[in-house]
């Protein structure tokens, strides 16, 4: 097995929807929190990477700890803008071996990708091969998500 590691080269800073992240050439924030492209969406992100390509990793404060909840599905992000919008989804599968690790290398089964826009909760089964939809709790207070 080869040895592999994981190492952040600028320090996770806070941004909210409609702002702007850029990155300079040394890997260094130079602008964020609103003071940079006017174009950022109401509902997502714009990191401009002016350095070498790099992953994009977006955390979010669950139960107290930073956990990432996006990865730059595509690998490392090439010198340039781009648009991030986050979405209220998850994703869930079936595996027999399971450890915390940053890759998932085997499914059981095919993954399901569930939609939680609007939801507190969802109740999903697996059974004969696919994932069925039981229940779902609604949003009371108006939010989306």
């Amino acid at each position: 097995m080869l040895d592999t590691s994981v190492r952040a080269e600028t320090p996770a800073e806070e941004i909210k929807l409609g702002q702007t992240y850029t990155v300079n050439r040394t890997g260094e924030a130079e602008a964020h929190q609103g003071n940079g492209r006017s174009e950022a969406p109401e509902n997502g992100f714009i990191l401009e990477n002016k350095g070498t390509p790099a992953s994009a990793v977006v955390y979010k404060t669950v139960e107290g700890r930073k956990s990432p909840i996006y990865v730059s599905p595509d690998g490392p992000i090439k010198p340039g803008v781009v648009t991030l919008t986050p979405r209220s989804t998850c994703k869930i599968w079936v595996a027999g071996e399971t450890e915390n690790t940053i890759f998932v290398t085997r499914y059981e089964s095919n993954p399901c990708e569930i939609d939680l826009t609007g939801l507190r909760s969802v109740e999903i089964d697996y059974a004969n091969g696919k994932w069925i939809r039981m229940t779902e709790n609604k949003r009371s207070d108006g939010l989306v998500n």
